[in-house]
């Protein structure tokens, strides 16, 4: 049996156990473009919290990126496991910036002052959900535009919780239509604020997007031009041969 290191932020403390072959196998056969899904069924299903938020679809996305590598790292029995081939897991971990801030003031955009709050599983994986629904918008586009609607809000009006998918998911799509619709000019303002409260908001890692998802940022190199490429720790690298083999 595999044995998992606990699991320790700022806030959260948590046992990882080794997913069942039943369960790995479920997990194989979820499709290779749902990143998010899979993470939230691989932390549902091998994370016990000991102190803190015990739905893991309510941590940050980096926090599950940072659970996701220590799954990873076990299952490879390398710590500072290989990414790529000149990478490895150290160049992107910020650890040093652990402490999750409280929603950010960005400034203000055409009148109206933003707030930026942190992306949390449940909206990753809404934005996830959405992709391909809204006409002309795909790829990095759709990832950029639905994490603005998710994290993006007026000052003057923080965004009311949502009970479920259905609801967080209409919120998020309705958002992304008023930002697609802003000028050109207004939206590379909004896209401005938004990259300057991301930096406000880093801890563990540096987050951005592609046209599949979410992706990790190699660590800032000093000065020096780095070769390293962004990252994305997918939830099925964790599995085992045995397992892949079940599921087809």
């Amino acid at each position: 049996m595999i044995k998992f290191p606990t699991l320790r932020t700022s806030r959260l403390t948590a046992e990882l156990g080794e997913l069942s072959i039943a369960t790995a196998v479920q997990l194989a056969k979820i499709p290779a473009d749902q990143h998010e899904q899979a993470t939230t069924f691989l932390l549902s299903h091998s994370v016990k919290v000991l102190d803190g938020e015990a739905d893991v679809r309510l941590w940050t996305v980096q926090e599950r990126l940072l659970a996701v590598a220590y799954y990873l790292a076990a299952t490879l029995d390398e710590p500072n496991f290989a990414i790529g081939d000149e990478g490895a897991f150290l160049d992107y971990l910020a650890g040093e910036v652990d402490a999750v801030a409280a929603p950010v003031s960005v400034g203000e955009v055409e009148g109206d002052a933003f707030m930026l709050r942190h992306l949390s599983g449940a909206m990753a994986e809404s934005i996830e959900r959405l992709h391909g629904e809204l006409d002309g918008i795909s790829g990095r586009f759709h990832w950029l535009l639905g994490c603005l609607a998710a994290q993006l809000y007026p000052a003057a009006h923080p965004p009311a919780e949502t009970g479920h998918d259905g609801a967080l998911d209409e919120v998020i799509r309705q958002r992304m239509q008023v930002f697609a619709a802003y000028p050109d000019s207004v939206f590379a303002q909004l896209l401005a604020a938004f990259y300057q409260g991301q930096q406000q908001l880093q801890h563990l890692f540096a987050v951005d997007v592609d046209e599949s998802g979410l992706v990790v940022l190699p660590k800032p190199t000093g000065g020096a031009e780095s070769n390293l490429f962004p990252a994305r720790f997918p939830a099925v690298e964790c599995l085992s041969e045995l397992a892949w083999a079940m599921a087809r």
